[in-house]
């Protein structure tokens, strides 16, 4: 995994390899290679979230956010319509 910041924005760029999805190690795998998979993940996305944070306030817009994913938040979860 590679992070590549640039002015315009931040990319985390992941390499598929050959072998198991954290998916598949859950389900199926060993402790230690779960365990393994989780640490890189962690020390990954810490430094994604050290390198590309800025100390100022945003517009998180959330419900705007729900909004535009309604049509697949109601195919997902039929429920949340009624």
């Amino acid at each position: 995994m590679e992070l590549r910041d640039t002015e315009v924005g931040a990319a985390l760029m992941v390499e598929f390899l050959e072998g198991q999805t954290i998916q598949e190690l859950l389900m199926n795998g060993e402790a230690a290679l779960l365990g393994h998979a989780n640490r890189a993940l962690e020390e990954t996305l810490r430094r994604v979230w050290t390198q590309t944070r800025q100390d100022r306030p945003c517009r998180a817009d959330f419900l705007g956010q729900l909004m535009a994913r309604m049509d697949d938040v109601t195919r997902m979860h039929p429920g949340v319509a009624n």
